[in-house]
């Protein structure tokens, strides 16, 4: 945000939580279960001629999303593996002028718009409790990379029990 208001564009945090269940797959099983069901997330919007947009497709690189394509090709809806969208054979994610979502599907509770991330995390955080914060900061999160790594490979951790993720958490709330 910084970077964009150097520049002169006017932008702001639109904060929100997801469901815990699009990180299944990137959050490993053993610990998966240790996870919120709600996980605190955020994009950036920007103030275009024709009004905000939403910068929020840009999360999942290339490699990453192409492996996903590939692994759930039979299939346009999924939630998980860090993928929240009813179109995965070409979400909107590349930016073209317009906003960019790849996990607005997973979204639960919408806190709206900040003028600033300071004042958006002073209002809300993500309170794991200090093991759960540990474990997260010193093996959970180095685990993620790591599977982040290989699914960017076409190695897709599999879900027990889950053949095709989908939206079967289905939450009422949705920020637009």
């Amino acid at each position: 945000m910084a970077l964009l208001r150097s520049v002169g564009i006017r932008c702001r945090l639109h904060g929100f939580t997801i469901h815990k269940a699009l990180q299944r797959g990137v959050v490993p099983e053993l610990v998966y279960p240790l996870a919120p069901s709600e996980i605190l997330h955020s994009w950036v919007e920007v103030e275009t001629e024709e009004g905000w947009i939403n910068l929020e497709g840009f999360i999942l690189d290339a490699p990453f999303l192409q492996s996903l394509q590939k692994e759930f090709s039979e299939t346009e809806s999924l939630c998980g593996y860090g993928a929240g969208t009813d179109c995965l054979s070409a979400p909107p994610v590349s930016w073209s002028g317009g906003s960019t979502y790849i996990q607005r599907t997973g979204i639960v509770r919408d806190f709206g718009t900040f003028d600033a991330p300071d004042d958006f995390y002073l209002k809300y955080s993500q309170n794991f409790g200090s093991a759960r914060d540990f474990l997260y900061r010193h093996v959970i999160r180095h685990w993620m990379n790591a599977r982040v790594r290989r699914i960017r490979r076409g190695m897709l951790p599999k879900v027990p029990g889950l053949s095709r993720p989908n939206h079967s958490h289905e939450e009422k709330n949705r920020a637009a």
